[in-house]
Formats: structure tokens, C-alpha cells, sequence
């Protein structure tokens, strides 16, 4: 009477845990990016020549039409090779960079940086199924996107 019958319940439990994590890890990639391209867009004041290239010139993001440049491809497979890209889009992965290297030009202390992308290298390493720690995935990227980026 009082037997417990293990297998199915448990992985129903498992699946439904594994969507509700992906899920806010979807959400929480989405925040991130936008908080980056807003930080990007609006924390300095461009100088005349800047503001002059930024009228003359396009930005081009990394799509199936659009070969990404070559340091893009460095951050991706460095970041792939530490198991930091699974389930997160290459427009993603440019907009965390980008962000990154804004805010480190900008003069962010690396600290609140790594706050910042903790909840994104959390999910990375957790979608790809690494034992990275958030931190140390942070690090990662922060690392990654200064060496191979910025």
C-alpha cells in the first residue's frame, strides 16, 4: 500500500523542471540582451567623427546570409569549446559580446560586468550540460569577449 513506483513520475518531474529552467533561461537571455544594447546605445555621447561614421555605416549582424568576421568565430568557438553556446543564438552570443566590450570601454568595473552576464553564462553552461559554475562561466565570457572582441 505504501509503495512508491519510481520511473515515470520522476522523469515527468525532471522534464517539467528542465522546462521551466529553459524557459527563464530564455527570458533571462532576452533581458540581458536588451539591457546590453541599451547600455551600448546609451552610455556615452559619440563625438563628431563618431556620430558622422555611425550616419555613414551599418552594422551587420552574423546571420545564415551574412558570414560572421573572423572574431566573432574566435569568441564562438572558444566559447563553444569551454561548453558556453549550446541553446544560445549566434545574435545573442554577438550582443552579449558587444555589450561586454561597450561597458568595459566605457569604464564598468569588471565586477558589475560579471554580475551582468552571470545569469547568461549560467544558462549556457546549464543548457550545454557543463559543471561550469556561474561565476566561473561568467569569467569565461568576460574573458573571452576582452581577448577575442574587444
Amino acid at each position: 500500500m505504501g509503495r512508491i513506483i519510481r520511473g515515470g513520475n520522476e522523469h515527468v518531474a525532471y522534464r517539467a523542471a528542465h522546462h521551466r529552467i529553459r524557459r527563464a533561461g530564455c527570458a533571462a537571455i532576452a533581458a540581458l540582451s536588451g539591457f546590453f544594447v541599451s547600455a551600448a546605445c546609451g552610455s556615452v555621447t559619440p563625438t563628431q567623427d563618431e556620430a558622422q561614421a555611425a550616419t555613414s555605416t551599418t552594422s551587420v549582424s552574423p546571420t545564415s546570409s551574412t558570414p560572421p568576421d573572423a572574431r566573432f568565430l574566435r569568441v564562438r568557438e572558444a566559447l563553444d569549446a569551454s561548453g558556453l553556446v549550446a541553446d544560445v543564438t549566434d545574435d545573442t552570443v554577438l550582443a552579449v559580446v558587444r555589450g561586454v566590450c561597450d561597458q568595459l570601454r566605457a569604464g564598468v568595473p569588471e565586477h558589475d560586468v560579471l554580475v551582468t552576464l552571470r545569469p547568461i553564462a549560467a544558462y549556457a553552461a546549464g543548457a550545454s550540460g557543463s559543471r561550469m559554475s556561474a561565476d566561473d562561466a561568467a569569467a569565461r565570457y568576460l574573458e573571452t569577449a576582452r581577448e577575442e572582441y574587444c
